[in-house]
């Protein structure tokens, strides 16, 4: 019996050491066995991130955008930008745009937005609007100055050549208006005014803008556009400065004041 008893016990103590050995993460478990390069980690397959960095063409990192750069972000940042044309694609007229405004943020022009450009662009576009607001209420005070002007000498008589004061031709009367409420120079004949007027469509005039009237290709009148299909004129011999409807359907507009 003691015999018999001893066997059992080297068998328990043998059976023990061996499911130590298989039993994971004991400090018996097999290592796996290494790579090429020495490192066990080397068998193992890595993750693709690719759907998160971007591809090769579409480089996109932690929020950063640059040339190559791809997506709904992009197509963001360019309407940020105000670009022509937006098409999801960050390219070289793209980086040109952010190098301009990092410039005018006085940052390092790098062509690459990161939250420091970002913040940048958000400031541009605060201030473009701030001066937007300001050039249109800049302008409403000089359209108005204008027709107040025009308002003020109505009622003086047609004399051709004539610029003023007491009298008027057509072009001598804009002419007259601009340089007396803003100091704007006219020439004193309507198709030179024409010359130096912006166009502009119809649906674009406001009070202020020049109306040319034209026959045969030849602009021979002008007025200064008052709103609701009215201008301040000095028509023809016999008649006086003032308010009538715009008489021809043969006419386009012009912009001197911005």
């Amino acid at each position: 019996m003691p015999r018999i008893r001893a066997r059992a016990v080297v068998v328990s103590v043998l059976l023990g050491a061996s499911l130590a050995w298989v039993v994971p993460g004991s400090a018996n478990a097999a290592a796996p066995t290494p790579g090429p390069s020495g490192d066990a980690s080397s068998q193992l397959t890595p993750p693709s991130f690719g759907s998160l960095t971007g591809t090769p063409s579409s480089p996109v990192s932690a929020g950063v955008l640059r040339v190559g750069s791809r997506g709904r972000a992009v197509l963001v940042l360019e309407r940020r930008l105000h670009m022509a044309r937006a098409d999801r694609i960050f390219d070289r007229a793209t980086a040109r745009r952010v190098r301009s405004v990092q410039g005018w943020a006085k940052i390092a022009r790098t062509g690459v937005v990161d939250s420091r450009t970002s913040r940048a662009i958000s400031a541009w576009n605060r201030a473009k609007r701030v001066a937007a607001t300001r050039a249109a209420r800049q302008g409403t005070i000089r359209r108005n100055a204008v027709i107040r002007m025009a308002q003020r000498f109505s009622g003086r008589p047609y004399a051709f050549g004539a610029a003023g004061p007491s009298s008027f031709d057509c072009s001598g009367f804009t002419r007259f208006i601009f340089s007396r409420a803003l100091g704007i120079s006219l020439p004193h004949q309507s198709g030179g005014q024409a010359s130096v007027s912006r166009r502009i469509r119809p649906s674009q005039a406001r009070p202020g803008d020049l109306v040319f009237f034209t026959s045969g290709g030849r602009v021979y009148h002008v007025g200064i556009y008052a709103g609701h299909g009215r201008l301040y004129h000095s028509p023809e011999p016999g008649k006086r400065t003032g308010l009538d409807p715009i008489f021809a359907r043969s006419h386009f507009f012009g912009r001197v004041i911005g």
